[in-house]
C-alpha cells in the first residue's frame, strides 16, 4: 500500500498493490463532489499533483488500515442484441438472450474482479442445435504484423511486420499446438 495523499483521518487517498503492473488500485476517503465524475476528477488531480505527503508515503508502526467488505454480483440482460444473426451460415439462428454478470470483493486480502456472459443461439424452427464446428486453424505461415502496445498508451512501442524467416527459429515439433 502506498499514501498518495494525506490530509486527516477523513481526508486521504491510497493506492494498493495489483497483481497487473499496468493497473491502479486507489481508496480514497474525501468529501464527495456534486457527481461521481467530479468526485473522480478531483481525486485524480490530487494524486497528479507532485507534494509530499505528510508522515511518509509508506504505513508506519501503530497506524491503521482498515479495509471494508465490500462484495456484489451485478447481471445485465442486452436484449438489444436478441435478433436474427447475419453471417452467411447463420442466417437460419437468432440470439434469444444475452447476458453478462460481473462479481466484486474487496476484503483485507485484496481486490477480485470476475466477469462473464453468456449468449444463447437458436435455430428458426425452435431447435438449439447450431452448425457443427469446423475448428478454425491460426498458422501465421504467410507474412504478418507483430506489435507490443501498453494498455494506457496511444500507440505501440514495438512494432515489426515479418515477412522472411530471418528472425524466425525453427518449431519444436510440426504438429500445431492444440487449444
Amino acid at each position: 500500500m502506498t499514501i498518495l495523499h494525506y490530509v486527516s483521518d477523513d481526508d486521504f487517498l491510497l493506492q494498493l498493490r495489483t497483481t497487473s503492473k499496468n493497473d491502479r488500485l486507489v481508496l480514497a476517503k474525501v468529501a464527495p463532489a456534486e457527481t461521481l465524475a467530479a468526485t473522480l476528477e478531483a481525486v485524480q488531480k490530487r494524486i497528479g499533483a507532485t507534494m509530499p505527503v505528510v508522515g511518509g508515503s509508506q504505513l508506519r508502526k501503530n497506524e491503521s488500515f482498515v479495509v471494508p467488505i465490500i462484495a456484489f454480483r451485478s447481471e445485465k440482460n442486452y436484449s438489444r442484441l436478441c435478433r436474427t444473426i447475419k453471417n452467411p451460415d447463420w442466417t437460419k439462428y437468432f440470439v434469444y438472450a444475452a447476458n453478462q454478470w460481473t462479481e466484486f470483493r474487496l476484503d483485507e486480502t485484496g481486490a477480485r474482479v470476475k466477469s462473464g456472459s453468456k449468449i444463447g443461439i437458436m435455430k428458426s424452427d425452435g431447435s438449439k442445435k447450431p452448425p457443427p464446428f469446423v475448428p478454425r486453424q491460426f498458422v501465421f505461415d504467410k507474412p504478418f504484423l507483430i506489435y507490443l502496445q501498453e494498455t494506457t498508451g496511444n500507440q505501440p512501442y514495438f512494432a515489426a511486420w515479418i515477412e522472411t524467416a530471418e528472425l524466425l527459429e525453427a518449431a519444436q515439433s510440426e504438429k500445431p499446438p492444440q487449444g
